[in-house]
Protein backbone atom coordinates (compact mmCIF):
# COMPACT_ATOMS: atom_id res chain seq x y z
CA UNK A 1 0.00 0.00 0.00
CA UNK A 2 2.81 2.39 0.89
CA UNK A 3 4.39 1.91 -2.54
CA UNK A 4 1.08 2.73 -4.25
CA UNK A 5 0.63 5.90 -2.20
CA UNK A 6 4.22 6.92 -2.89
CA UNK A 7 3.74 6.37 -6.62
CA UNK A 8 0.52 8.44 -6.65
CA UNK A 9 2.17 11.32 -4.82
CA UNK A 10 5.13 11.24 -7.21
CA UNK A 11 2.83 11.51 -10.24
CA UNK A 12 0.68 14.28 -8.76
CA UNK A 13 3.42 16.58 -7.45
CA UNK A 14 5.77 18.85 -9.46
CA UNK A 15 9.31 17.55 -9.95
CA UNK A 16 10.73 20.24 -7.68
CA UNK A 17 8.49 19.11 -4.82
CA UNK A 18 9.34 15.44 -5.38
CA UNK A 19 13.05 16.28 -5.45
CA UNK A 20 12.78 18.26 -2.21
CA UNK A 21 10.84 15.43 -0.56
CA UNK A 22 13.45 12.91 -1.70
CA UNK A 23 16.17 15.06 -0.17
CA UNK A 24 14.25 15.28 3.10
CA UNK A 25 13.75 11.51 3.20
CA UNK A 26 17.46 10.99 2.59
CA UNK A 27 18.40 13.40 5.39
CA UNK A 28 16.00 11.66 7.77
CA UNK A 29 17.49 8.25 7.00
CA UNK A 30 21.03 9.60 7.35
CA UNK A 31 20.34 11.12 10.78
CA UNK A 32 18.53 8.00 11.94
CA UNK A 33 21.39 5.66 11.05
CA UNK A 34 24.06 8.08 12.27
CA UNK A 35 22.29 7.93 15.64
CA UNK A 36 22.29 4.13 15.53
CA UNK A 37 26.03 4.18 14.88
CA UNK A 38 26.50 6.06 18.15
CA UNK A 39 23.90 4.21 20.23
CA UNK A 40 24.46 0.67 18.94
CA UNK A 41 27.97 0.54 17.41
CA UNK A 42 28.41 -3.22 17.82
CA UNK A 43 25.25 -3.95 15.84
CA UNK A 44 26.38 -1.93 12.83
CA UNK A 45 28.12 -4.74 10.94
CA UNK A 46 27.86 -3.40 7.38
CA UNK A 47 29.39 -0.27 5.86
CA UNK A 48 28.32 1.76 2.84
CA UNK A 49 31.22 3.80 1.39
CA UNK A 50 28.81 5.84 -0.75
CA UNK A 51 27.17 7.62 2.21
CA UNK A 52 29.75 6.70 4.86
CA UNK A 53 27.19 4.98 7.07
CA UNK A 54 27.39 1.79 9.11
CA UNK A 55 24.13 -0.18 9.19
CA UNK A 56 22.78 -3.34 10.77
CA UNK A 57 22.13 -4.86 7.34
CA UNK A 58 21.42 -3.96 3.76
CA UNK A 59 17.77 -4.07 2.67
CA UNK A 60 15.75 -5.52 -0.24
CA UNK A 61 14.86 -3.45 -3.28
CA UNK A 62 11.36 -2.91 -4.61
CA UNK A 63 11.65 -4.89 -7.85
CA UNK A 64 9.04 -7.45 -6.86
CA UNK A 65 6.50 -4.69 -6.20
CA UNK A 66 6.47 -3.46 -9.79
CA UNK A 67 5.67 -6.45 -12.07
CA UNK A 68 4.80 -4.10 -14.96
CA UNK A 69 8.23 -2.51 -14.78
CA UNK A 70 10.39 -5.48 -13.75
CA UNK A 71 10.07 -9.18 -14.42
CA UNK A 72 9.65 -10.72 -10.93
CA UNK A 73 10.91 -14.12 -12.10
CA UNK A 74 14.36 -12.58 -12.64
CA UNK A 75 14.64 -11.86 -8.93
CA UNK A 76 13.06 -14.94 -7.36
CA UNK A 77 16.36 -16.76 -6.83
CA UNK A 78 18.54 -13.68 -6.46
CA UNK A 79 19.57 -12.18 -3.15
CA UNK A 80 17.55 -9.00 -2.62
CA UNK A 81 19.03 -7.49 0.54
CA UNK A 82 21.74 -5.53 -1.23
CA UNK A 83 20.49 -1.91 -1.02
CA UNK A 84 21.91 0.57 1.47
CA UNK A 85 18.99 1.68 3.67
CA UNK A 86 20.31 5.26 3.68
CA UNK A 87 21.41 6.11 0.12
CA UNK A 88 19.96 3.05 -1.70
CA UNK A 89 23.33 2.20 -3.22
CA UNK A 90 23.88 -1.19 -4.84
CA UNK A 91 27.03 -3.34 -4.71
CA UNK A 92 28.30 -1.88 -8.00
CA UNK A 93 28.04 1.65 -6.55
CA UNK A 94 29.86 0.70 -3.36
CA UNK A 95 32.64 -1.01 -5.32
CA UNK A 96 33.01 2.11 -7.48
CA UNK A 97 33.08 4.39 -4.43
CA UNK A 98 35.82 2.28 -2.82
CA UNK A 99 37.87 2.39 -6.02
CA UNK A 100 37.42 6.14 -6.36
CA UNK A 101 38.38 6.65 -2.71
CA UNK A 102 42.00 5.86 -3.53
CA UNK A 103 42.01 8.24 -6.49
CA UNK A 104 40.26 11.28 -5.03
CA UNK A 105 43.13 13.70 -5.62
CA UNK A 106 43.43 12.64 -9.24
CA UNK A 107 39.67 12.69 -9.83
CA UNK A 108 39.36 16.24 -8.48
CA UNK A 109 41.45 17.45 -11.40
CA UNK A 110 39.90 15.11 -13.99
CA UNK A 111 37.20 15.75 -16.56
CA UNK A 112 34.52 13.13 -15.78
CA UNK A 113 31.45 12.20 -17.82
CA UNK A 114 28.75 10.14 -16.09
CA UNK A 115 26.07 8.50 -18.25
CA UNK A 116 22.75 7.70 -16.53
CA UNK A 117 24.05 9.18 -13.25
CA UNK A 118 23.26 7.23 -10.10
CA UNK A 119 22.30 9.34 -7.12
CA UNK A 120 24.35 7.45 -4.53
CA UNK A 121 27.54 8.05 -6.53
CA UNK A 122 26.85 11.64 -7.55
CA UNK A 123 26.24 12.41 -3.86
CA UNK A 124 29.56 10.77 -3.01
CA UNK A 125 31.35 12.84 -5.65
CA UNK A 126 29.78 16.10 -4.50
CA UNK A 127 30.67 15.32 -0.88
CA UNK A 128 34.30 14.72 -1.89
CA UNK A 129 34.65 17.80 -4.10
CA UNK A 130 34.68 15.85 -7.37
CA UNK A 131 32.91 17.47 -10.31
CA UNK A 132 31.36 15.44 -13.12
CA UNK A 133 29.23 16.21 -16.16
CA UNK A 134 26.12 14.04 -16.24
CA UNK A 135 24.61 12.76 -19.48
CA UNK A 136 21.37 11.04 -20.42
CA UNK A 137 19.09 10.81 -23.41
CA UNK A 138 15.83 10.68 -21.43
CA UNK A 139 16.37 11.63 -17.78
CA UNK A 140 17.39 15.01 -16.37
CA UNK A 141 21.14 15.59 -16.80
CA UNK A 142 23.70 18.24 -17.70
CA UNK A 143 23.99 16.94 -21.25
CA UNK A 144 21.36 15.28 -23.43
CA UNK A 145 23.43 12.76 -25.38
CA UNK A 146 23.01 9.58 -27.37
CA UNK A 147 25.84 7.45 -26.06
CA UNK A 148 26.19 5.79 -29.48
CA UNK A 149 26.98 9.13 -31.14
CA UNK A 150 27.68 11.87 -28.60
CA UNK A 151 29.04 14.55 -30.92
CA UNK A 152 31.65 15.36 -28.26
CA UNK A 153 35.22 16.34 -29.27
CA UNK A 154 37.91 13.67 -29.46
CA UNK A 155 39.81 12.95 -26.24
CA UNK A 156 37.67 15.29 -24.14
CA UNK A 157 37.31 13.27 -20.90
CA UNK A 158 39.65 11.55 -18.47
CA UNK A 159 37.00 9.23 -17.08
CA UNK A 160 33.63 7.97 -18.33
CA UNK A 161 31.18 6.09 -16.10
CA UNK A 162 28.49 3.99 -17.73
CA UNK A 163 26.57 1.62 -15.46
CA UNK A 164 23.72 -0.50 -16.83
CA UNK A 165 23.31 1.44 -20.06
CA UNK A 166 24.69 -0.87 -22.75
CA UNK A 167 21.73 -3.24 -22.48
CA UNK A 168 19.44 -0.38 -23.60
CA UNK A 169 21.26 0.66 -26.79
CA UNK A 170 20.85 -0.61 -30.35
CA UNK A 171 24.56 -1.10 -31.03
CA UNK A 172 26.89 -1.62 -28.06
CA UNK A 173 29.88 -1.85 -30.43
CA UNK A 174 29.18 1.71 -31.57
CA UNK A 175 29.17 2.75 -27.92
CA UNK A 176 32.56 1.19 -27.28
CA UNK A 177 34.06 2.92 -30.33
CA UNK A 178 32.55 6.23 -29.26
CA UNK A 179 33.85 5.95 -25.70
CA UNK A 180 37.33 5.12 -27.00
CA UNK A 181 37.20 8.22 -29.20
CA UNK A 182 36.02 10.55 -26.43
CA UNK A 183 38.43 9.26 -23.75
CA UNK A 184 41.86 10.81 -23.39
CA UNK A 185 44.96 8.60 -23.48
CA UNK A 186 45.30 6.67 -20.21
CA UNK A 187 41.69 7.53 -19.35
CA UNK A 188 39.29 5.24 -17.46
CA UNK A 189 36.08 3.74 -18.82
CA UNK A 190 33.96 2.36 -15.95
CA UNK A 191 31.23 0.13 -17.36
CA UNK A 192 28.88 -2.51 -15.98
CA UNK A 193 25.85 -4.32 -17.37
CA UNK A 194 23.58 -7.22 -16.35
CA UNK A 195 24.41 -10.69 -17.58
CA UNK A 196 22.27 -13.79 -18.07
CA UNK A 197 24.60 -16.76 -18.73
CA UNK A 198 21.73 -18.89 -19.99
CA UNK A 199 20.84 -16.38 -22.74
CA UNK A 200 22.97 -16.56 -25.88
CA UNK A 201 21.43 -13.59 -27.68
CA UNK A 202 18.87 -11.01 -26.64
CA UNK A 203 16.98 -9.54 -29.58
CA UNK A 204 14.58 -6.78 -28.52
CA UNK A 205 11.93 -5.24 -30.75
CA UNK A 206 13.05 -1.60 -31.33
CA UNK A 207 9.41 -0.62 -31.88
CA UNK A 208 8.65 -1.36 -28.22
CA UNK A 209 10.18 1.39 -26.06
CA UNK A 210 11.76 0.27 -22.80
CA UNK A 211 12.79 3.50 -21.07
CA UNK A 212 14.86 3.31 -17.94
CA UNK A 213 13.12 4.46 -14.81
CA UNK A 214 14.42 6.00 -11.63
CA UNK A 215 12.75 5.98 -8.24
CA UNK A 216 12.81 9.58 -6.91
CA UNK A 217 12.81 8.32 -3.32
Amino acid sequence: MFSSIKKSITKACPKSVVKAAAGAVYQYRAVRYQSDMVLHPKQMKYFCPCCGTKVRSFVPGTYMEYPKRFNPTRYEHTRQDVHCPVCRSLPRHRILALWCEGLKDRLKSSAILYFAPERSMTRWMKKNGIVCATADLYQEADLKLDIQATGLPDESYDMIICNHVLEHVDDFRAVMKEMYRVLRPDGFFICSFPMAPEVGLLDEDPAVPKPRTRCPW
